[in-house]
């Protein structure tokens, strides 16, 4: 499920997830246990699965593991850059959930990460984390145009949110050492300017 939408340049929206302690992972590979068994249970760049939106895969995947059960429990996101802009600026759409366990999959899979099913929580932890450390200098919870109450996950695990988009305007690095006041509302609507050619319409959101 899309839940988060972010307005950066793409070296702020990295900066943003650094200065928070967010981790970039490392690339998917198809040899998942094999990968477990090279790094070890302690891997903080344990690869995510490649989810598809507007026909491709993620551009960005980051975590933020649990130092206890790295592996097992982590807080993480995929990144998705649109052809939108506002303001001049790019819009990223994100995906946003909390591993919680390793488990057999429903659906074909062998080892598979439980999610909370709460996503929410883990929408609304994202924005905090980012507001904490003055990464964000706008933030706005925007309705869905199609709603979704309760759901499935790709691997048939329920789900359920209040299908709230949260959009966050990330600060550029001049604006955060310059330490200015940053307000955690939008004053004003912004344009949301439109690619000549939009993404196409058969894109795949899940978490």
């Amino acid at each position: 499920m899309i839940n988060l939408i972010f307005v950066a340049k793409q070296e702020d929206l990295q900066n943003a997830f650094q200065r928070a302690g967010w981790i970039k992972t490392d690339t998917w590979s198809p040899i998942f246990i094999w990968h477990m068994l090279r790094r070890g249970v302690n891997d903080t760049k344990l690869p995510m699965s490649r989810f598809y939106l507007f026909g491709r895969v993620q551009d960005y995947a980051f975590a933020l593991p649990d130092p206890s059960e790295i592996v097992s429990r982590r807080h993480h996101l995929r990144i998705w850059k649109t052809n939108y802009t506002i303001e001049k600026t790019p819009v990223w759409a994100a995906a946003a959930t909390y591993d919680v366990a390793i488990e057999i999959a429903k659906r074909g899979r062998l080892l598979n990460h439980k999610i909370d099913p709460d996503v929410d929580a883990e929408r609304d932890f994202i924005g905090t984390a980012l507001m904490g450390t003055a990464s964000v200098s706008r933030r706005e919870y925007l309705p869905s145009a199609s709603p979704i109450f309760e759901a499935e996950t790709t691997t048939g695990e329920p789900y359920h949110s209040d299908s709230r988009i949260l959009l966050l305007m990330v600060a550029s690095a001049k604006t955060i050492a310059s330490n200015q006041s940053l307000p955690g509302v939008w004053a004003a609507p912004l344009s949301i300017v439109a690619p000549v050619k939009r993404p196409p319409n058969n894109m795949t959101s899940h978490p």
